[in-house]
């Protein structure tokens, strides 16, 4: 979900004059343009981001099937803190599988006027 939603932010910023380079570190941390951005010590903001792209996952759900919906459900799964492999233990197939579920929801929800309505 992650590369999924720093590749969106990326074609955005590239229509624009200033292009920034996002990068998500091992440990978490985010850094624009090599510099760590500041994260906010409110847990409880990050945490009710969190509470908001599962539900809005949740709803996006209903509208897909197949492979898309379960990309879906590893997508929440992810949020939810779960790394690939445990998640293709839970539907015992190779991560494989996982990540090319993953890759055909993002390319769905990326081309979804509904879901990127909600984002904004």
């Amino acid at each position: 979900m992650k590369n999924g939603l720093l590749s969106y932010c990326r074609k955005i910023c590239s229509q624009g004059r200033h292009i920034s380079r996002l990068i998500i570190g091992e440990q978490g941390e985010l850094a624009a343009d090599g510099e760590q951005v500041d994260q906010p010590d409110d847990h409880f903001d990050s945490h009710l981001s969190r509470l908001e792209t599962l539900d809005l996952l949740e709803a996006s759900k209903q509208n897909y099937q197949g492979v898309a919906r379960l990309g879906i459900e590893a997508l929440a799964l992810k949020v939810q803190g779960m790394r690939i492999t445990d998640i293709a233990a839970l539907y015992q197939v190779p991560p494989s599988h996982v990540g090319a579920w993953i890759s055909r929801s993002l390319e769905k929800l990326r081309n979804d006027p509904d879901f990127l309505t909600c984002l904004l």
